[in-house]
């Protein structure tokens, strides 16, 4: 039995999201945007999945486009209100984005585009000072994720877009970690853009959505039909957003029963079992407002290949901040900005999810007993 601790990387779709595709393969094919009957059921999907979605974003429906993933949302955001116009030639961005936001440089640099990035400490925070000192007159978009994929740490968007908004500029999160497992209302957070994905928050992999607080002024980079209010044309996948809106549904139940809040108390359980059991074991992060599901450990003397295959034939599932003691790999861009590249140490990264139990973080613990064994530091 493998015991499954990458959820920041994806999730195990849930029954009721698998059962509510079904029928979308099967009797009910018809293209949503079609005349007939064999498209009155596929669209009324659509329709039900986009409330689903909208009522846990904490937006309007009319307000979401279905998208094909995260990193299709991201350059629908970024591109979207640069291709808007107007004399304004600067981005800022956080040095700790998802490679969909920041590998956005150099295209960015070309268009004429300067992005300033805004510094994190060790912790993982940002250096809000730093941040405000970069948005000025001349900024026209500020994307800043709103919880990290390594470190959990839950970031102060609607303090950064009443930044962005007083100089004028737009404001886009990328909230793929944090929608599904923390409490979000897009709206009250004042961005202007979000973007997610299902395969976090335990659907299908190969849909997502971007979130336009108001489409006036942004522009879509793709040509074609009149789907997703014209804003993201393309015959919509109806299979995955039915379950998409099914999984919306079992996260917004999970998030009113507080679950969210169970999840937390397993983890810092965990957490302080490890700061007591491994001799200079720290957990990056902790003390910072976090995703409850998210661990990163740093473990000091030990190569992070080695520890993540021993616990993969221990019958444990994880992954790594990428920081690697031997040097052979470069360490991952968070850690990097967060001043650990150059700690020798393993850093693994545990990621929880909605069907993760007390006995996984058992095994969990007993794998990690018996591998740091066979592992000492130094190993």
């Amino acid at each position: 039995m493998v015991h499954y601790f990458d959820n920041n990387a994806t999730t195990a779709v849930v029954p009721e999201a698998v059962a509510a595709m079904e029928p979308y393969f099967r009797a009910d094919f018809g293209n949503p945007s079609s005349p007939h009957i064999l498209a009155r059921r596929p669209a009324l999907a659509v329709a039900s999945a986009r409330a689903s979605l909208a009522e846990l974003a904490g937006v309007a429906p009319d307000q979401l486009v279905f998208t094909s993933g995260g990193t299709e949302g991201n350059a629908l955001a970024v591109w979207g209100w640069l291709r808007s116009g107007g004399l304004r030639d600067e981005v800022v961005v956080s040095a700790v984005e998802h490679a969909s936001v920041l590998a956005w440089h150099e295209r960015l640099a070309e268009a004429g585009y300067t992005v300033r990035v805004a510094p994190v400490v060790r912790s993982g925070a940002l250096d809000l000072a730093a941040l405000a000192g970069l948005i000025g007159p001349r900024t026209a978009l500020v994307s800043v994720m709103l919880a990290n994929n390594e470190t959990g740490v839950v970031y102060p968007v609607k303090k950064i877009a009443e930044w962005a908004h007083a100089a004028g500029a737009r404001m886009h999160t990328d909230a793929a970690q944090a929608i599904g497992r923390i409490p979000v209302h897009l709206a009250a957070l004042g961005v202007d853009a979000a973007t997610g994905c299902a395969h976090k928050m335990h659907g299908p992999k190969g849909v997502g959505f971007l979130y336009l607080r108001d489409a006036a002024g942004w522009r879509s980079g793709l040509m074609g039909g009149g789907q997703e209010f014209g804003r993201r044309p393309g015959t919509e996948p109806v299979s995955l957003i039915a379950g998409f809106g099914a999984a919306a549904d079992q996260a917004s139940a999970w998030l009113r029963a507080r679950g969210d809040v169970a999840m937390a108390e397993r983890r810092d359980a965990f957490e302080a079992w490890v700061v007591a059991s491994v001799p200079g074991a720290s957990v990056i992060g902790r003390g910072e407002p976090r995703l409850p599901n998210t661990s990163l450990l740093w473990l000091p003397g030990r190569e992070t290949e080695v520890v993540l295959a021993a616990l993969d034939m221990a019958g444990v599932a994880c992954s790594s901040g990428s920081a690697c003691a031997s040097g052979a790999h470069e360490p991952s861009h968070v850690l990097a900005a967060m001043g650990w590249a150059a700690a020798r140490g393993a850093v693994v990264r545990i990621s929880a999810g909605r069907m993760t139990t007390d006995e996984d973080y058992a095994a969990l613990r007993e794998a990690f007993t018996a591998v740091l064994a066979r592992l000492p530091q130094g190993s």
